[in-house]
């Protein structure tokens, strides 16, 4: 990575605690009388984070599970134009987006913040296979397991809304790195409004991950990532208790914000990013 220079951050990550050998970490929506809101304990480490800028060539969204692209004003159709084209696929799908403004308030847990959703604060992976796979028959129906018996990909597409970013930008894990049967957990979400438990992804940390930022992000600068591939080779491995195809374990990219240590004092520009999931298909 000599062209590649570094910074350290702290990250936060799911703590390594015998509680997950046989509980699955979860996060509550609702009050309940028999259970806190969450049973998730998080460690923080500082982790050296480095530089896309100059990395470019040595990193690819096949090996990596993401690149970085500069696409101006490029939204929603627009997105799904340029990834269709970037990857070659036969069509796509976005199915959802959220805009994160920054409360100069945050990381405050003591703190409101008016429904306003905030940079999120512990690495994880979007969606876990299961959960995919269910809302992909949710969304199609009768032709879903048509979709499921070809290669289709979950990508998200992150982009500040203004620039350049200082303010807790986004750090990204080379999914080569990542060990899913020691460093990825299944996390429990109960979303009570839909009666429903999604599940996502949390990550132990690993001195084996290599972790990348993108210094002073533009908005026509986005980040592509993918959170899953249907993509896999014969044999199993394991998540845990979870069994999973081996091309799944690599391809699905655990990211998390960060406060940056290199962020100027008096900035006052709070970070305001836009993020985009799609699926794709081959």
């Amino acid at each position: 990575m000599k062209n590649s220079p570094s910074i350290n951050a702290s990250l936060s990550f799911l703590a390594r605690d015998p509680l997950y050998e046989t509980t699955n970490p979860y996060i509550l929506d609702y009050a309940s009388r028999n259970l806190p809101p969450t049973n998730q304990i998080t460690a923080t480490e500082n982790v050296p984070l480095h530089d896309l800028r100059g990395a470019e060539d040595t990193l690819t969204f096949a090996r990596s599970g993401f690149a970085h692209d500069r696409i101006v004003e490029c939204y929603f159709q627009e997105v799904g134009h340029a990834l269709l084209d970037y990857l070659k696929a036969s069509s796509l799908r976005i199915f959802d987006y959220s805009v994160r403004r920054r409360d100069p308030a945050f990381p405050d847990p003591s703190k409101r913040f008016s429904g306003r959703t905030q940079p999120a604060q512990n690495a994880h992976i979007d969606t876990s296979e299961d959960s995919l796979v269910e809302f992909i028959k949710e969304l199609h129906g009768d032709s879903a397991q048509e979709i499921l018996s070809g290669r289709y990909m979950c990508l998200n597409v992150w982009k500040p809304l203004r620039g350049p970013l200082y303010d807790w930008p986004l750090a990204l894990c080379d999914a080569s790195s990542v060990d899913p049967k020691t460093d990825l957990v299944i996390n429990d979400n109960v979303v009570s409004q839909i009666n429903k438990l999604i599940e996502n992804v949390l990550v132990h940390y690993n001195p084996n991950q290599k972790w990348y930022y993108l210094s002073n992000q533009v908005p026509s600068e986005l980040l592509v990532f993918r959170q899953h591939d249907s993509e896999g080779k014969t044999g199993l491995c394991s998540l845990y208790n979870r069994v999973i195809r081996p091309s799944d374990c690599p391809k699905a990219v655990p990211h998390v914000s960060f406060p940056n240590p290199m962020s100027p004092a008096d900035t006052v520009l709070y970070r305001e990013s836009i993020e985009v999931r799609a699926l794709v298909y081959f």
